[in-house]
Order: structure tokens, then C-alpha cells, then sequence
């Protein structure tokens, strides 16, 4: 993917949807995680996202919440910029 930079700093999240804890998990009293790599744009929008390792019963959950994400733009030189991220969803069962 030419053009795209990896964003190694803290992306600032304009707006988002928390993940839902799957119910078959919450029943299962499982915990776990998800690590995704989400492709941002260059509007700060998520144009793609895929898991790369983790438990899943979370995946749908995990994607679902980080395609619901809004970015802050990137900025290269003043020119805004796409880039990719890496993001860990940890779901714990509250007790």
C-alpha cells in the first residue's frame, strides 16, 4: 500500500463506539483480547481494519467498535496523510 504510514504516536480519536461485550462470552465468563491493524484515511476515517491475533469470541466486537472510529487527520507537512494503526481491545468481565 503506497502512501500509508505507520503511526507509531497516540492517534487522537474524535469519536468512537465502545465495544459490546459478546453475550455468549459474558455467559462463558470469558475474558480476553484483540490486537487489530485498522488503514485510517487521509478524512480520518477507518477504511479497513483486520485482527491479527486474539480470542474469537471478541473479534466481531473488536471490529465492529474500531470501524466506528473517527480520527484526528494525520498531518505530513501540512498535507493530510493516511496511515495504519495498531490497536488492543482487552474485554474483562466486571465482577
Amino acid at each position: 500500500m503506497p502512501g500509508i504510514w505507520a503511526c507509531w504516536s497516540r492517534s487522537r480519536i474524535i469519536e468512537s463506539r465502545p465495544p459490546q461485550y459478546p453475550p455468549v462470552a459474558q455467559a462463558a465468563g470469558v475474558s480476553g483480547q484483540v490486537i487489530l491493524e485498522a488503514h485510517v484515511g487521509e478524512d480520518g476515517r477507518v477504511v479497513d481494519v483486520r485482527v491479527i491475533e486474539g480470542h474469537r469470541l471478541f473479534d466481531e466486537a473488536a471490529l465492529a467498535s474500531v470501524r466506528s472510529r473517527r480520527y484526528e487527520p494525520l498531518l505530513l507537512n501540512g498535507v493530510r496523510s493516511d496511515f495504519l494503526v495498531t490497536i488492543t481491545l482487552t474485554f474483562r468481565i466486571r465482577r
